[in-house]
Formats: C-alpha cells, sequence, structure tokens
C-alpha cells in the first residue's frame, strides 16, 4: 500500500507560456486593427549577461507587446537588483535607418542613445526609458516603452501584517477556547467563553462577524467540531456524536459514539471510536471498513484533515499529520486516506509533532532558463508541540502531498510576534485586491496573464488573494491567543502586470 501511495505523489509543473501578439504604431495608436509595418517591429529583447548583477541575468524572460508598445518582464527582478547599467540586446528588422534610446528621470543617466550604432552602451532603467525604431523610409515610427521590473519587497515572503491582526469573535473577554472552521461560504467558529456560556459566530465574504449567544444541550467538546460545508459534526464530552445544518442553532443525535472526528470526507464523516477495548476506524455512513487502526496511527493530537484530488487517484485523498499513538508516542507520518484504507506516507522531514494546523497553499520556484516563476502546490504546517514538550515556531512545507516535508526558509516562518500556539486553525479566505493598469498600457489592455481569477473592467484590474488566517491556538502559559493573524505571499498581492 506504502508503494501505491508513492505512486501517486503529485508532478506539479505549470508550464507558463507567454504570447507575443500584433503590433501598433505609436503614431496610429488609436485607430483599431492598425498594424504597423513590420520593419518597425521588435522581434526579440533581452539583457545582457553581468553576474556583478545577477546570476543568469541574459535569461529573464521579457514579453514583447507590440499591440501596446510595451515591453517588460513580467515576473520582477529580486528586490534590490541593481539596473543603472544594463545593456539590452534588442533585434529587430534590418530595414531600421535609426534606433535610438531615449531615458529620463534615470537615477545615474539620461538622454539619449543611438543604438544601431552603439549596442554595447547601458542604460539606466530606473527612469522613464523608450526605444524608438525608424523605418528606412525615414518616416514611418514605433516607440516602445522599456521596462526592467524589479521587486519592492521579497516575493516569496509570508507576510503577517500587524494591522490587520483582529481578536477572536467572542462575546466576552478572555475566551477559553475555540473552534473555526470553513463552513459555506464562510467562517464559523465556536467559542468557550471565561463563564462557562458559549458563542457562535459567523462571517461571509470578508464582512462583520455575527454573533450569538448559543445554549447547548450537551457539553461539547469544541476542538472536534467539523464541517462538510453544510452541515456540522461535534462530539459531546461523553463521545456521542451530533450535527447541525442550522450554523449550530440546533443539533441533532446521530446516535454513534466515537473517541475521535478526523474530519469530514465528502458528505461523510470519519472518525475513531473504541470496539470492546480496541480503537478501530469508523465513518458516520457505514460506508467504509471498520477495522483496528495500526500501531503507528494516530489516535488523538492530529492536525486538521484536509481533502484534496489529484491526476493519480480516482478518489479524493483525505491527509492528517502527526498525532499521538495509543502507546502515546507522538509520530512524524503523514497519513492518506483513498476512500478505502488509511496508509502512511512519510519518509522524511517532519518532525514527531501533536495539535499542528495544516493549509493548501502555494510556493514559487525558477524552473526554467528564461526566469519564469513556476507554481507548486503545497501544504503549510504550522505550530503544534514537539517531543521535547516545547511549541513549534518553525514552519514545514510538502510538495508531494505528505512524502517528503521540508524545513521552510526564514522567508515563511511565522514572525517572532506571532505567538508560537497548538491546536490552532488556519482557514485560507479570498481577499479582493484591484489595480489600474493605466501604467502599463498606453490603450486598453484586451487580455491578461492568468494567475487567480482576475477580472478587466477597462483599465481597472480586480483579482482575489488567498490570505492565510490564524485562528486561537494554546500558548505555552495554556491560555488561548485570542488573536486571528492574517498573512500572505507577497507574491500573491501584486498587480498581475506591473
Amino acid at each position: 500500500m506504502r508503494r501505491a501511495w508513492r505512486a501517486s505523489v503529485w508532478g506539479l509543473l505549470l508550464c507558463i507560456t507567454a504570447t507575443v501578439v500584433a503590433g501598433c504604431n505609436e503614431k496610429k495608436e488609436d485607430e483599431p486593427g492598425y498594424t504597423p509595418s513590420s520593419s518597425v517591429a521588435v522581434m526579440s529583447f533581452k539583457l545582457k549577461a553581468n553576474r556583478d548583477v545577477m546570476m543568469n541575468l541574459d535569461s529573464v524572460f521579457f514579453s514583447i507587446d507590440l499591440n501596446h508598445g510595451v515591453i517588460f518582464n513580467a515576473d520582477s527582478l529580486p528586490m534590490g537588483t541593481n539596473i543603472t547599467k544594463l545593456t539590452p540586446v534588442i533585434s529587430y528588422a534590418s530595414g531600421c535607418s535609426a534606433a535610438t534610446i531615449r531615458m529620463t528621470g534615470g537615477a545615474v543617466r539620461q538622454g539619449e542613445v543611438d543604438y544601431l550604432n552603439n549596442p554595447n552602451d547601458s542604460i539606466d532603467f530606473t527612469g522613464n526609458v523608450t526605444l524608438t525604431l525608424t523605418a528606412q523610409d525615414g518616416v514611418s515610427q514605433a516607440t516602445y516603452r522599456l521596462k526592467v521590473n524589479v521587486h519592492k519587497i521579497k516575493p516569496d515572503s509570508l507576510s503577517f501584517d500587524k494591522e490587520a491582526a483582529s481578536e477572536l469573535p467572542s462575546r466576552l473577554e478572555a475566551p477559553k477556547s475555540q473552534k473555526s472552521v470553513a463552513h459555506g461560504d464562510g467562517v464559523l467558529s465556536m467559542i468557550e467563553e471565561n463563564n462557562g456560556t458559549w458563542t457562535v459566530a459567523t462571517v461571509y465574504n470578508g464582512g462583520v462577524w455575527r454573533k450569538r449567544e448559543q445554549t447547548m444541550p450537551f457539553t461539547p467538546d469544541v476542538r472536534s467540531l467539523v464541517s462538510d460545508g453544510a452541515k456540522l459534526y461535534i462530539l459531546d464530552a461523553d463521545g456521542d456524536l451530533y450535527s447541525s445544518a442550522d450554523n449550530a442553532a440546533t443539533w441533532m443525535s446521530t446516535g454513534k459514539r466515537w473517541t475521535r472526528i478526523l474530519g469530514t470526507y465528502g458528505t461523510d464523516v470519519l472518525g475513531l471510536r473504541d470496539n470492546g477495548g480496541r480503537i478501530c476506524h469508523t465513518s458516520l455512513s457505514g460506508n467504509y471498513p471498520e477495522e483496528a487502526v495500526a500501531e503507528d496511527f494516530p489516535v488523538s493530537g492530529m492536525s486538521n484533515m484536509l481533502t484534496t484530488a489529484n491526476n493519480w487517484a480516482i478518489d479524493p485523498v483525505g491527509y492528517i499529520s502527526g498525532g499521538v499513538t495509543q502507546k502515546g508516542k507522538l509520530v512524524s507520518t503523514t497519513w492518506g486516506f483513498d476512500g478505502h484504507t488509511w496508509a502512511p506516507l512519510t519518509e522524511t522531514g517532519l518532525p514527531e509533532i501533536q495539535g499542528a494546523a495544516v493549509a493548501p497553499y502555494f510556493v514559487y520556484k525558477q524552473t526554467s532558463a528564461m526566469w519564469l516563476q513556476t507554481e507548486f502546490k503545497v501544504m503549510f504546517m504550522f505550530g503544534g508541540r514537539l517531543n521535547d514538550g516545547s511549541l513549534n515556531r518553525k514552519t514545514y512545507v510538502t510538495i508531494d502531498n505528505g512524502v517528503h516535508w521540508t524545513e521552510a526558509n526564514a522567508n515563511l516562518s511565522l514572525p517572532s510576534y506571532v505567538p508560537a500556539t497548538t491546536d490552532a486553525d488556519v482557514i485560507i479566505l479570498s481577499t479582493p485586491m484591484e489595480g489600474n493598469l493605466k501604467d502599463n498600457w498606453k490603450t486598453m489592455p484586451r487580455r491578461v496573464r492568468k494567475r487567480l481569477n482576475y477580472e478587466l473592467n477597462d483599465y481597472d484590474i480586480s483579482w482575489d488573494c488567498p490570505y492565510l488566517h490564524l485562528f486561537g491556538g494554546v500558548q505555552d502559559d495554556g491560555t488561548l491567543n485570542a488573536i486571528v493573524w492574517r498573512g500572505i505571499l507577497a507574491r500573491l498581492t501584486f498587480m498581475p502586470l506591473i
């Protein structure tokens, strides 16, 4: 079974392609459908290699948009790259009688360069730079804006803004415990207040939390709360399983008594139950075999369960990570459920841990000679308690569904002002972003390079940013962290064309 799981590991390379579209002449750019003479069209553009600036500078890919007169690198250079003395390598039709580069507002240089006769002259790209090609007739011209984009912040850093932090949606101060789950189109939080009452809070589409005091017909195990998107499920203090179809307003007994809810799988619920002293796998539907758990399977302290689909499995796969076995041993394994049985996946990288929070997310790496960034779908792990009893401050990442975990670099670690916790919840919520493309396009853009769900309205562009939200968590002193921290990979906030 382990071998079969390894064969189903993601191969997640998404190819990024660029299209060069037909052109426009600056003199007649307002005339729809006008195409300039090929003698004033830029055929290729790159930068000359210069190791003093950065490695592989000559591999940076530049888009040539003849239609709007812009040549630019959509994937910006690393923050701090010196672009004051770069040598462009430009090819164009042999019939051009002149090629003039003009620099204005540069940090170290301004003026003109006769590129036709001085192709090795350096250009200061910190200001406004244009290239004007003149045809053999001495009349027809086309002018292009040349942009060398540099990131203003580290694009692959995970940023948690102090100003964006908010309080847990409790009714009273110093709540005792909480569980937050993605539910429907928003988030539902169940909170145990410091006076023994209960609060249920919901929020949708970035709106305002709606809070209500909730009378519970039983004593809930708040950390057992899960959602399948439509219904909620929870255990009481005795292990009886209840469901709610109305946002926790009323609860119905399922007639099941379990020791643990593992998570939801489609519209079903997976869990563990004590069968005469043996802990067994079980499900609400009864559609899956009820068999004793493996000796190294966690019976408590496992992470939240993620369920994803991939091209190598017929059914979706559910994942849990870490936890504690029946014999009290912390595990360093991710287990997967393929719709039939559970199997261990992890080979390397995961520490012995319990109470961790896991979320699906993205990372980006340069995987081509053209400086293009490839997106990888990954799982991030935050928080939890380690085998020595300390709280984990490191972020762990897996690119192959839990088979191999690695410690993420410092850019993806939680900042020092976000407290280390165990038993926190991590939920991804989209936040609308918007920008204006007038700085990039001389005429209204007709198409946009896709990454997320972009919408274009004239020059205005909007897209959704997948923000990570960290809810609650128990701190080292045993108190509940009553703050919701919001984090984002910086790259995802960048306007699609910058």
